[in-house]
């Protein structure tokens, strides 16, 4: 098998991880952090878990497209490579800040329930995008 088959598989495995764990936080995680009287507590939880699988799912999926675009000159590659990579910085300039807040690492300006609220408006961005890179990964190479 050619290093780019085993590229594009890799990339395909690590776009479907990250496209499940996004409807898992807005689907499953967030509809029960609601329900609790201490979000920030089970929060912290779900933040400390998720976030080593949704760095490192973004992460490989970008490289595998990339790498692929840089070997074949295909731009279908370099979009996906582009869709899979934009929740990074997303969650650097817009999660982040909710995140610290929830977590206790700076002063929260709202209760742990609106901050929630706030965080799961602004997930639904990456949930969006996992999955689109994720389809485009099946439908449009």
């Amino acid at each position: 098998m050619s290093h780019l088959v085993y590229a594009r598989g890799i990339s395909l495995f690590a776009n479907g991880l990250f496209a499940g764990v996004g409807w898992c936080m807005n689907g499953v995680s967030v509809p029960a952090l609601k329900a609790s009287e201490k979000v920030e507590t089970g929060f912290a939880i779900t933040y400390n878990n998720a976030k080593k699988i949704g760095a490192s799912t973004i992460i490989v999926s970008s490289l595998c497209h990339f790498y692929i675009y840089y070997h074949t000159r295909n731009k279908k590659a370099l979009w996906c490579g582009i869709v899979s990579f934009v929740s990074f910085p997303y969650t650097l300039l817009v999660l982040a800040p909710i995140n610290k807040q929830l977590l206790g690492e700076t002063e929260a300006k709202r209760s742990g329930q609106e901050l929630l609220r706030a965080w799961d408006q602004r997930q639904w961005f990456r949930t969006i995008a996992g999955n689109a890179a994720f389809l485009m990964n099946i439908f449009y190479y």
